[in-house]
């Protein structure tokens, strides 16, 4: 029997599909559940996928907290109990902090998480998850995945839409800035992976082989919808933070891509880290991440991403490039 938390979120019902396919009985949880429950829920369970977590750009820091580190001591605290003999933990490369420059880094370097809630609370589980491992004996394996793009994410898809919608398309901050990314089937193999063959104690990133910088992904935007590319212009920081000021001002809008945290904490830094150690340990072979984004930008045209003037028409062209490969 598998336990899994997080089982409604994208790499969640990926690593589901995964273990279905293998006929693995699963049992799904929440840390909303109290810790005896939890410990009720887990028993006769030899393995426990912890995916879920508080991932918004809202500063609302106690629900950060809550959930990401009480949440993850409280599930690590009753599978103890229930005698779980492994578990792993799906933190993100958030917890290591960005690249001071364009080189990857790799498990061997320091996390330095910004003073941001998510990067902060998600570096902190990873303490408490790999603490209550020495204390009680149990296996414990980490893996932090890039970030996620595929049919079902609703960032990636925003971040699609966030170009595709623009009638002045420019580049968001510096067309330089690189990002470590990953597919979110891809990610969901590389957990399975890490729960077999992971050691315990360990650290693995799960990102792609080719991070990319903001002008190739805008780029191939215009390649996969059949946009116009986007003007080689680049929207200063103080510009973006004034814009997500008017933007926080007025009712109704909420958009997580233009808050004031997100800019400043993801947007002006590198994002770059080295998969080697998941393929050398792991056998993780992702794929290339453009066929990804294809599925992100037809699944972005259906579910109301993008405006009606232009849903049709990128969705069309999107399938045209998926059924030619």
């Amino acid at each position: 029997m598998h336990a899994i938390t997080g089982c409604d979120s994208l790499l969640g019902t990926k690593i589901i599909d995964l273990l279905q396919q293998d006929e693995k009985d699963i049992r799904c949880l929440s840390v909303a559940q109290d810790e005896e429950a939890l410990a009720c829920a887990l028993t006769g369970c030899s393995a426990l996928f912890h995916c879920e977590e508080h991932l918004d750009f809202s500063n609302r820091s106690q629900e950060f907290f809550d959930i990401n580190v009480t949440g993850t001591e409280k599930i690590i605290q009753a599978a103890v109990k229930a005698k779980v003999n492994r578990i792993l933990y799906v933190s993100s490369i958030a917890a290591a902090g960005p690249s001071q420059s364009q080189k990857a880094l790799s498990e061997a370097h320091e996390p330095n998480p910004l003073p941001a809630p998510y990067q902060d609370t998600k570096f902190k589980a990873e303490e408490a998850a790999l603490r209550f491992a020495q204390e009680n004996d149990i296996e414990v394996v980490i893996v932090r995945p890039g970030f996620l793009v595929g049919a079902g994410s609703n960032y990636a898809a925003a971040c699609f839409s966030l170009y595709a919608n623009s009638m002045i398309r420019i580049h968001p901050g510096s067309s330089k800035h690189i990002y470590s990314l990953i597919g979110a089937d891809d990610a969901a193999a590389g957990c399975i992976a890490a729960m077999k063959k992971g050691r315990s104690g360990e650290v693995y990133y799960l990102t792609g082989d080719q991070p990319m910088q903001t002008a190739e992904i805008l780029n191939l935007f215009s390649e996969l919808s059949g946009l116009p590319s986007a003007f080689k212009l680049s929207a200063p920081l103080p510009l973006l933070l004034i814009f997500s000021s008017i933007k926080n001002a007025i009712p109704g809008i909420n958009d997580d891509l233009l808050t004031h945290e997100f800019i400043e904490n993801y947007l002006t830094w590198n994002w770059i880290f080295s998969n080697d150690k998941a393929k050398q340990e792991l056998s993780f072979s992702p794929r290339p991440i453009r066929q990804d984004w294809l599925e992100t930008i037809i699944w972005a045209a259906e579910q109301g991403y993008l405006k009606k003037s232009i849903a049709d028409k990128v969705k069309e062209h999107a399938l045209k490039i998926k059924t030619a490969i």
